[in-house]
């Protein structure tokens, strides 16, 4: 299944994608496509550092008070979901939960990152390339926000039947890091820097809902509270924003008109004529 799971996240882009022919050597090629990503990844690297420095700004706090709200709302019914999600146990949903949680785990960055951007030098298919390299780019922000706060947070685990207030800070045991959820974090920076990227309302529908199911899945399997995967989820969507914004901001540096994209400090706006 593992495999299964990269594989088709590859395929679903090289099938619609033909790859250009050029008058350079194929090698010659794959060379300046390698360089064109690492002068774009440290620009993105900029635009994410520029963005951070802009935190103070009503648009990235009204964000943070977004997050923490719901963070918040989630925590004060965590122990119901719990128990509902955990009547609810039986073969085949354990089995479903099971896929679930691989498209949050290790195999699903290697597909559609790694993968992915593999898949695209070889075929000498852009878009392909660049989904992965964005995903990549994604997931090291939201793995870095992801494991600071598992760290300096340290929440209990629902399966050590401690309740959900029980919390030790600065802790590096696994049993410790439940708060945010890992794998929905992973689960969102995929879906909505593919989702951006593909541009369309049922790939968005679909991305989604699959993201969405494995945050449940991992309270289904109680390994997480509610609120874990609240603030996993948000981690990896405004990730995911993050990242592609920086990239449309990048496009539209190469293109005549006026465009608008979001940034954690605001609203940019670039216009080339």
């Amino acid at each position: 299944m593992k495999y299964l799971l990269c594989f088709l996240l590859n395929v679903s882009f090289v099938i619609p994608c033909a790859a250009e022919s050029d008058s350079l050597t194929y090698f010659q090629s794959l060379r300046r496509s390698i360089i064109d990503d690492y002068t774009a990844v440290c620009k993105d690297a900029s635009f994410v550092l520029n963005s951070f420095g802009n935190t103070g700004s009503v648009y990235s706090l009204s964000v943070a008070g977004s997050v923490v709200a719901a963070t918040g709302g989630a925590y004060i019914i965590d122990e119901q979901v719990r128990e509902e999600l955990l009547s609810q146990h039986s073969t085949k949903i354990d089995k479903v939960s099971g896929v679930l949680r691989e498209y949050g785990g290790t195999y699903s960055i290697i597909g559609s990152s790694a993968g992915l951007y593999v898949v695209g030098l070889i075929t000498e298919c852009e878009e392909v390339r660049t989904s992965g390299r964005l995903v990549l780019e994604a997931f090291i922000i939201s793995g870095v926000v992801n494991g600071g706060l598992k760290v300096l947070l340290g929440r209990g685990r629902p399966y050590l039947n401690l309740g959900k207030d029980q919390f030790k800070p600065l802790n590096f045991l696994n049993d410790y890091n439940s708060l945010p959820s890992g794998h929905t974090t992973v689960a969102f920076t995929i879906s909505t820097v593919l989702s951006d990227h593909i541009d369309r309302w049922w790939a968005s529908v679909g991305l989604y809902t699959i993201a969405a199911a494995t945050g449940i899945s991992r309270i289904y399997d109680d390994k997480h509270w509610l609120s874990d995967v609240v603030l996993g989820a948000s981690i990896g969507y405004f990730s995911g924003k993050l990242i592609t914004s920086a990239h449309q901001a990048q496009r539209s540096t190469t293109s005549t008109s006026l465009r608008l994209y979001p940034t954690i400090g605001g609203v940019g706006c670039t216009y080339q004529f």
